[in-house]
């Protein structure tokens, strides 16, 4: 019908990590209107992708995370500033946190993040021989992590 396949249908049908090659791959105009719409530069939208591709492929092999370090350093964000971590949060798994606060809608990280408060919190209660603190240190979350739902 179009003579090609539409980009609506071509999304449906590629994987997480085609869709990070497939942006990386286009024209840099292209990337920056991509990007504008998250308010970001495409180079940083590239490397979200990236890093969310890592722990999607990570997460559908059944891998842990809870101590990731990424391949890519997010750089410094608002949230970082804000929440005074500008030293953390750049390649572990609360970066991963930043990249979803900085790409969801704002009731899609909402869900998403109760969802995660949950089960952090029923962690907290259930571990037997870690110190929780030592848990929240390797997944490279702050003190304050809970205020990200506020911010």
């Amino acid at each position: 019908k179009y003579g090609y396949v539409p980009f609506w249908v071509l999304i449906r049908i590629m994987t997480f990590g085609e869709i990070s090659k497939f942006y990386s791959l286009m024209k840099q105009k292209d990337q920056n209107a991509i990007a504008k719409k998250f308010n970001i530069r495409e180079n940083i939208l590239k490397s979200y992708l990236e890093n969310l591709a890592i722990i999607r492929n990570l997460c559908a092999h059944d891998e842990k995370i809870y101590d990731i370090r990424l391949r890519k350093c997010i750089g410094t964000t608002e949230y970082h500033k804000i929440m005074g971590i500008e030293n953390t949060g750049k390649k572990d798994l609360f970066s991963v946190i930043i990249i979803l606060k900085t790409l969801l809608e704002e009731k899609e990280f909402k869900d998403f993040y109760s969802i995660l408060i949950d089960n952090i919190e029923k962690l907290e209660k259930n571990r037997k021989s870690i110190q929780f603190s030592e848990i929240l240190n390797k997944m490279g979350f702050p003190d304050k992590y809970k205020e990200m739902l506020n911010i």
